[in-house]
């Protein structure tokens, strides 16, 4: 039978062409799954770099703060208070300096599919 070859069929009066599906549907409902997945893998990495931004600079606020407390021990007590700090946040320290005024930290997070996240925060003591 040829493409486009007109049958009629018994139980309806329109006719219909039998034999000309080339398979052009298939590709573009394959081709909409795969824009739509690859769209929602791109959404989904975009929300954990995001929620692995708040993770660090969760980790660097609280870590700054807990180097802030201490800073009246001197800097490396300030500094060891503030890496298990970070730590117990799920972030790692990657510098910590304390002046008389505040202390600077820095922290590094991991976020999904390999990639790494800095944060930093500054905290000071008020004295009085």
């Amino acid at each position: 039978m040829q493409c486009g070859h007109r049958r009629w069929h018994l139980l309806n009066i329109k006719h219909r062409f039998i034999g000309c599906d080339s398979g052009a549907g298939a590709v573009l409902v394959l081709t909409g799954l795969g824009l739509v997945l690859t769209c929602f893998l791109g959404a989904l990495s975009l929300v954990g770099a995001l929620a692995s931004h708040q993770r660090a600079q969760t980790a660097a606020d609280f870590a700054a703060l807990a180097a802030a407390s201490r800073s009246w021990q001197g800097s490396s007590p300030a500094c060891d208070q503030a890496r298990i700090v970070a730590e117990l946040n799920g972030g790692l320290l990657e510098g910590c300096l304390l002046t008389v005024e505040a202390s600077d930290v820095r922290v590094r997070v991991r976020a999904p599919f390999g990639f790494t996240v800095v944060a930093q925060a500054r905290a000071g003591v008020t004295l009085g």
